[in-house]
């Protein structure tokens, strides 16, 4: 449990490096959780490429400084199952409470 309460620290409350203007995860907003619009592509275009928003600010430099990068995951083309999605948004929308 202690590993589960460490990677609940490293997400929650964290700014995300790609979006700094977004947290990781935000407790109870998905659509403001830099992890879920990744893990969902919810602002992505049909090639998966996160399109971004004037709310998110400019991209961050602690990633690749390139871009706001693609929806997860990209290996291999497989896609989230909807209902680990579920899972994960239940997850933010219930305050993201640990250990995750």
């Amino acid at each position: 449990f202690d590993d589960a309460m460490n990677l609940r620290e490293l997400l929650v409350d964290v700014p995300a490096c790609e979006a700094p203007s977004l947290k990781l995860v935000e407790p109870g907003n998905p659509a403001r959780s830099w992890l879920w619009i990744k893990l969902s592509g919810k602002t992505s275009d049909s090639r998966g490429t996160l399109q971004p928003q004037d709310a998110w600010g400019s991209p961050g430099t602690g990633c690749d400084g390139a871009g706001f990068g693609t929806k997860m995951p990209q290996v291999g083309g497989n896609m989230w199952d909807p209902q680990d999605l579920a899972t994960i948004e239940s997850w933010i929308k219930g305050g993201a409470p640990g250990p995750l």
